[in-house]
C-alpha cells in the first residue's frame, strides 16, 4: 500500500469495517481467494486522501492502474459526457432568459455513488486489496453508476410536470437542481422524495442552494447572474503558483495534482485555456517520484493563468456562441528552418 495509507492505517481499516458491516466488501484468507478466483486474483495498493488539512479523516482510493493494469484492460464502447462550465452557462443563461418567477438552486451530493451498484461476484478477484501484507484479502468495487443515475434522473423528468421549470445537471456523483416558478418549491422537494424512495442516500451536510452555490468547483450566483469562481479557490491557485515558481522545481506527483485543480479552473477563463498546453506537455513527461526543473515557458504560463483568473473571477452570463459557418482557414508548418502561421477570413470569399 501506499504511504499514505499505512501511515493512516487506522483510520483507513475503520472505513474498511464500515463497508463490511454495510455488505459492500467481503473478506476472505488468501487461500479462498486464490481458489475462488486463481489468475483473475489481482490485489491493488490502498491509497488515503485526506479530507481536511488535519487529516481527521481520509476517503480511501483503491488503486486499478499501477502494478496490476486492470483498469488499462477495461474497454469503453459508450463513454458518458458530464457537463463542464460552458454547459453550465449555457443552461443558467437559458434559465435567466425564462419566465421571471421566483427562482432557487440546489447542490447536492449522492453518497458513495460508486459504492451502490453490486458487482458480479466471478468479478471480484479484479477489485481485491490488503490492509497489511500477511493479512486477510478483501474485495470491492463498483462501475455502472453512470447508467443507474442516467436511468433514475430520466424518470425523473418523467415524473414531473412537462411544463415545470427545472433543470437538473450531474457530474458523476454532484447534482445542480434549478427549479423556477410559483412551485419551484415543490419540484425541489420532489427531487429529494424521488432520491429517498429509489435509496439513493445523499450526503446531506454537503447539499446547499439558496441563490448561490458552489458546484464542481464552480461558484454558481442567480441574484447577480454570474459564474466562475470562489475567491478561496482563487486564493488557494495564487498560493500554489508563487510556491512552486518560487522554488522552481517539484514532484511529478504534485504537479500533476495541482494541474488537475487548474484544469477546472481554466472552465473559468476561456481564453487562458490555450496557455494550459505546456503544462500538461510536461505533466505526460512527469513520473510521479520525479523532482524536475520548471521550464521557463511553463513558469511562464502559471503566472499568466493566476493572473488572469485574480482579475475576473466571476463573470456575467453570455450567449451560448451561434454557428456562423466557416470564418477562417488557418494551418501551420514546422521545420529546422522555422515556423509559420498562416490564415485567412472566409466570411465573403474562400479566395485566399
Amino acid at each position: 500500500n501506499y504511504r499514505s495509507a499505512t501511515e493512516h492505517l487506522d483510520k483507513v481499516k475503520h472505513h474498511i469495517e464500515q463497508d463490511i458491516k454495510r455488505g459492500w466488501v467481503v473478506e476472505m484468507t488468501k487461500e479462498e481467494a486464490d481458489r475462488k478466483f486463481g489468475d483473475e486474483l489481482q490485489i491493488a495498493s490502498l491509497g488515503a486522501v485526506p479530507k481536511d488539512q488535519e487529516w481527521s479523516d481520509v476517503r480511501v482510493v483503491h488503486d486499478g492502474t499501477h502494478g496490476i493494469q486492470v483498469n488499462s484492460r477495461i474497454t469503453q464502447p459508450n463513454r458518458m459526457e458530464f457537463p463542464q462550465f460552458d454547459d453550465l452557462q449555457s443552461v443558467l443563461r437559458s434559465f435567466q432568459l425564462d419566465d421571471p418567477s421566483p427562482k432557487m438552486l440546489c447542490a447536492f451530493d449522492i453518497k458513495s455513488a460508486h459504492r451502490l451498484i453490486p458487482i458480479q461476484p466471478e468479478d471480484w478477484g479484479l477489485l481485491a486489496f490488503r490492509l497489511e501484507e500477511t493479512g486477510p484479502v478483501y474485495a470491492s468495487a463498483s462501475f455502472w453508476w453512470g447508467r443507474v443515475a442516467g436511468t433514475l434522473f430520466r424518470v425523473l423528468h418523467h415524473v414531473l410536470p412537462w411544463e415545470a421549470l427545472f433543470y437538473l445537471l450531474l457530474f458523476a456523483d454532484y447534482g445542480l437542481i434549478l427549479a423556477g416558478g410559483e412551485d419551484y418549491h415543490r419540484y425541489i422537494l420532489a427531487t429529494f422524495i424521488f432520491l429517498e424512495v429509489m435509496e439513493v442516500p445523499l450526503s446531506w451536510k454537503k447539499t446547499r442552494g439558496g441563490f448561490s452555490a458552489e458546484w464542481i468547483g464552480y461558484t454558481v450566483d442567480i441574484t447577480s447572474w454570474t459564474l466562475g469562481v470562489s475567491p478561496k479557490k482563487v486564493d488557494w491557485l495564487v498560493k500554489w503558483v508563487e510556491a512552486t515558481n518560487a522554488e522552481g522545481r517539484i514532484l511529478g506527483r504534485d504537479f500533476r495534482a495541482g494541474l488537475g485543480r487548474m484544469g477546472f479552473l481554466a472552465g473559468a477563463v476561456k481564453g487562458a485555456r490555450p496557455f494550459l498546453a505546456p503544462l500538461y506537455a510536461l505533466a505526460a513527461k512527469l513520473g510521479n517520484t520525479t523532482f524536475t526543473e520548471l521550464p521557463m515557458a511553463v513558469r511562464l504560463a502559471l503566472e499568466f493563468f493566476a493572473e488572469w483568473l485574480v482579475k475576473d473571477p466571476m463573470k456575467p452570463l453570455s450567449d451560448p456562441p451561434g454557428v456562423a459557418g466557416e470564418v477562417f482557414r488557418v494551418d501551420a508548418m514546422a521545420s529546422e528552418q522555422g515556423i509559420r502561421v498562416g490564415g485567412w477570413e472566409t466570411y465573403h470569399s474562400t479566395n485566399p
